[in-house]
């Protein structure tokens, strides 16, 4: 998994993928690694964003993707700049695959409320979609 790979290893790895001919390579999404986490999955967690930004540009063809975003992790326009970033570095070939997150734990260390998860999601996904599609957007949502 490419989770428990350093930056470097993710990159040989994003490397020979696209030399071989695959279609994408995939990162997960989470701001805290734990040790209960950390045991089973490895130490690293680079940011998706930061991360797929890197092999794009080490790229030419290979789509690159996040598992999934957690929407609630990050503010709304923070995650539409990100994305718009990639996307546009990549020249197109990033995937914005969104979630509404499934750690109970890690929504309670980063202070989000984790039964409002889905319904944050929800008016996020809808801010970033405003946010895409006008100069000057304007939304106004409850998060």
């Amino acid at each position: 998994p490419i989770w428990q790979l350093t930056i470097g290893e993710a990159e040989s790895l994003t490397l020979r993928a696209e030399e071989l001919g695959l279609d994408g390579i995939f990162v997960p999404d989470h701001i805290l690694a734990k040790p209960a986490t950390t045991q089973h999955y490895g130490a690293h967690w680079p940011d998706p964003f930061s991360l797929l930004a890197y092999l794009a540009g080490r790229t030419r063809r290979i789509q690159l993707g996040a598992s999934v975003i957690v929407l609630p992790y990050r503010n709304a326009l923070v995650a539409a700049k990100a994305a718009a970033t990639v996307d546009q570095g990549s020249g197109g070939r990033f995937i914005f695959g969104v979630g509404v997150g499934w750690d109970e734990e890690e929504f309670r260390d980063l202070g989000l409320p984790f039964r409002e998860r889905g319904r944050m999601s929800d008016d996020y996904l809808r801010a970033i979609m405003a946010a895409w599609a006008a100069d000057v957007p304007e939304y106004k949502g409850r998060y």
